[in-house]
């Protein structure tokens, strides 16, 4: 199911409203968050933490798994530009994905789980339905998080980032989401 701009708004308001600061005007239809404080991520690949900020405050923290030796994820400056919902999933050309065949959305063994944060070509930030590895460093380079975790991080990121929400799925942000890979 993709979330509509209204639910996206209503839960940045909730979200800003926790922090103490005013949200955006729902009434008038606005989903915009303001620009000051922007809202921003670290990921802190020795820990297996993913922590979200709006300003200098840190708003929450999610565990996370990422890439496996030999199969690291990048560190580096990113931006989160596009989010894709009940994504499907084609395997890579890459010898680990040798004899794989594509998932489709929703599909058992799918790996992408409800949603893809797109923050590099080929890098993710995804849900997954494989709980039981989160926090440890098991992926191919992707962060994976839980899906319940992905879905409410990928509706505050796209309220924040494309107010006006998806018509096919797949949203691309006129503000990108700043993410700092350490």
């Amino acid at each position: 199911m993709v979330p509509t701009s209204l639910k996206a708004a209503f839960l940045t308001a909730a979200l800003l409203v926790g922090l103490g600061r005013a949200g955006p005007n729902i009434s008038q239809g606005h989903g915009a968050l303001p620009s000051d404080p922007p809202l921003h991520l670290v990921l802190h690949t020795s820990e297996n933490r993913l922590d979200l900020y709006q300003g200098d405050d840190l708003v929450r923290s999610y565990t996370v798994s990422v890439g496996r030796p030999g199969y690291a994820t990048p560190t580096g400056s990113y931006a989160i530009s596009s989010i894709i919902w009940n994504p499907s999933w084609v395997p890579p050309n890459s010898g680990w994905a040798a004899g794989k065949s594509p998932k489709a959305p929703g599909e058992p063994g799918n790996p992408m789980g409800r949603v893809k944060m797109m923050f590099s070509d080929l890098y993710y930030i995804h849900g997954t339905p494989d709980v039981g590895q989160l926090g440890e460093p098991v992926s191919h380079g992707c962060v994976r998080m839980s899906n319940a975790d992905a879905i409410e991080l990928a509706q505050t990121v796209e309220a924040y980032g494309a107010p006006g929400g998806a018509n096919d799925g797949t949203v691309r942000l006129d503000n990108p989401v700043p993410l700092e890979v350490q």
